[in-house]
Formats: C-alpha cells, sequence, structure tokens
C-alpha cells in the first residue's frame, strides 16, 4: 500500500456548522477544535457498490452523532440546525474522501445526477 492510499484510509469528519451553531460567537478559546468523529474505511473495497455503501453510511452515522440531537424534546420533526450540520458534514465528508464513486452515490442519494464524468472531476481514481 502506498503512502498516500493508507492516509486516505481514515478521514475524520469535522463539523462546523456543528461548532458554530454550539459555540460563542465571541469565544475566547479560538483554538477550540470542532466536533469531529474519526470514520475508517480502510476495511472496505471502493471500487464495488456495496464498499461506497457501506462508506455512505458511516459517514451519515459519524454526522448522527456529532450533528445532534435530531429532534426537539417531544417533537417528530428535525431541528434545522441538525438538518443543516449533517447536509454541510456529509457533503464536507465525501469531497474530503474525494474518490468517484462515493461523489456518484452521494449525489444520487441527494437527488442530484453528475452530467458528465466533468462534475466529478478532480476526484481519485475511478476505482475507488
Amino acid at each position: 500500500m502506498t503512502k498516500v492510499s493508507m492516509t486516505t484510509r481514515v478521514i475524520s469528519l469535522v463539523l462546523l456548522a456543528a461548532a458554530v451553531s454550539r459555540v460563542p460567537a465571541a469565544s475566547a478559546d479560538s483554538s477550540a477544535e470542532a466536533p469531529a468523529i474519526r470514520v475508517h474505511f480502510g476495511d472496505l473495497n471502493l471500487a464495488s457498490p456495496q464498499g461506497v455503501a457501506a462508506l455512505y453510511n458511516r459517514i451519515v452515522y459519524a454526522a448522527e452523532i456529532v450533528c445532534g440531537p435530531k429532534l426537539a424534546t417531544g417533537s417528530m420533526i428535525p431541528l434545522p440546525s441538525y438538518i443543516a450540520c449533517s447536509k454541510k458534514a456529509i457533503a464536507d465528508a465525501v469531497a474530503k474522501i474525494d474518490r468517484v464513486n462515493l461523489t456518484r452515490y452521494y449525489l444520487m442519494r441527494e437527488g442530484q445526477q453528475p452530467v458528465h464524468d466533468a462534475a466529478v472531476a478532480g476526484h481519485g481514481a475511478a476505482g475507488g
């Protein structure tokens, strides 16, 4: 395994939206990091649809944990702050992982379809 592929096998899901929604604007400690969860995917084959789906589910699960709570007490409607945080976290993680198959899967799940491969240009090798 090359050094590059080893470093891309683990991604930290940093959620700036979560930090913004939970930290006062005039924070005295600007060195505080946004909440994050490390999502491991070295065990997944990102060339397979099953591997891509598994990674996407891990990213969504990590976003759910860090962006919570999802619902206001007594409500069944997700909080707008949770929705914004999780959408940003998932999009940022997909972009950071930078794999064509994951990006395509993400776009499909979001109801978007890339017009052609240029829509996902700049992403890693087609296999994963």
